[in-house]
């Protein structure tokens, strides 16, 4: 999880354009969900790397 991400979530709550509730969560999430399939991908690889 990058500092980045966490930082965009912790901006967004300062946007007053953001979208009412909890809509503002949507684009930071998408971003999370992206940067943990890459760990997970780096994961799997460095695995199958030590089993081999």
């Amino acid at each position: 999880v990058s500092q980045g991400s966490l930082f965009a979530l912790l901006q967004s709550g300062n946007n007053p354009d953001a979208p009412h509730g909890l809509g503002f969560i949507e684009p930071v999430m998408a971003q999370l969900v992206d940067e943990v399939e890459v760990l997970q991908a780096n994961v799997e690889g460095l695995r199958s790397f030590g089993e081999s």
